[in-house]
């Protein structure tokens, strides 16, 4: 009888100590951390991103994002510390809310350019800024008025990328890097070449020299911008290169509304020019040429003795600025207007 209540004891002791093993086991059920819990990142049809992580890696978060999303995070792994465990939340919500949100209680910062988000200590965001990519924001006006200029080109040196200023002379322009220059250039204005940064406004300058030019004309030299008639004027600089046997040729195809037209292929033949054209129904076609203001008449009987514009046999006549060395040109004046005609 004995044996008997020992083994009732036991069994009472043995089902006490079930009962607190499955109430231990519930209780650990029921305060499981929320680690297990599902963990989504998705995107929205506008773009925003939905995120639902609990205490995953800043590293795992990205891996995630990068995933559902068009974006590709950037960083040195050396020196960006991505082990950290983070937990968020968000609902429909742009990708800087997202990232604000997923590194607030980190040392770490970002910036977004296109689809590359660039991930940096907070300390070393100059340096990181400098070198990966950026977007340069910036208005240009003129330096003496002040207006801003619409229309502006702005080009990344030594590449096709760039873009012009709006209405409001403003412009922005993703850059590679702090290390490239950006050239600004505008019709009238001096072009002007400056290093990226991320605030960049810039004040072009009148190319006022143009307008201090002398011109030569038949009854004397005015500047360019007390100039009334039609004058082109091409200097040295500008001349046509390569083989050249007539001064004609330094400005073939350089004036406007001036037509030169060699008349064959003979060394030192003639050249047919014509300033605007057609203008004279009975008398010659040929424009007056003046040799530092000396008017050179090129008719074959105001020749002097001994020299001649004639070809030889059939052949054309020759140029009549056959004496003179290309080389020694320093510019040619080409007046195009009525009053020209005037003035000898």
């Amino acid at each position: 009888m004995k044996h008997l209540n020992y083994f009732c004891n036991y069994k009472h002791i043995i089902c006490n100590n079930l009962l607190l093993i499955c109430l231990f086991a519930g209780l650990f059920v029921t305060n499981t951390p929320n680690s297990y819990a599902r963990e989504t990142v998705s995107v929205m049809p506008n773009g925003n991103i939905s995120i639902s992580l609990k205490n995953k890696t800043i590293k795992e978060a990205f891996l995630e994002i990068e995933k559902q999303s068009k974006f590709v995070f950037v960083y040195n792994s050396e020196t960006v510390n991505l082990n950290q465990k983070v937990s968020v939340e968000t609902q429909n919500e742009p990708i800087r809310t997202v990232l604000n949100k997923l590194l607030k209680e980190t040392n770490l910062d970002y910036e977004i350019s296109d689809r590359q988000i660039a991930v940096f200590n907070k300390n070393k965001k100059k340096e990181t800024a400098k070198n990966g990519p950026f977007t340069v924001n910036g208005r240009i006006t003129d330096d003496t008025t002040g207006e801003t200029l619409i229309g502006v080109s702005v080009q990344v040196k030594g590449t096709t990328q760039g873009t012009i200023t709006d209405i409001d002379g403003n412009y922005s322009l993703n850059v590679p890097n702090q290390n490239v220059n950006l050239v600004f250039s505008y019709i009238g204005f001096t072009k002007t070449e400056l290093q990226a940064q991320k605030t960049l406004n810039v004040k072009l300058k009148s190319e006022a020299e143009t307008l201090n030019e002398v011109v030569v004309v038949g009854y004397g030299t005015v500047k360019k911008n007390d100039l009334t008639g039609s004058a082109s004027t091409i200097k040295s600089k500008d001349f046509n290169v390569g083989l050249v046997t007539a001064p004609s040729q330094l400005i073939q195809g350089r004036v406007a509304g001036v037509n030169i037209t060699n008349n064959g292929g003979e060394p030192g033949g003639g050249a047919t020019i014509r300033v605007r054209g057609s203008n004279s129904i009975r008398s010659g076609q040929d424009p007056l040429y003046v040799v530092d203001g000396v008017p050179l008449n090129v008719s074959d009987d105001q020749q002097p003795s001994g020299a001649s514009i004639a070809g030889v046999g059939d052949a054309g006549k020759k140029n009549p600025l056959n004496f003179l060395n290309p080389d020694d040109i320093e510019s040619i004046d080409v007046l195009k207007d009525a009053s020209a005609t005037a003035i000898y």
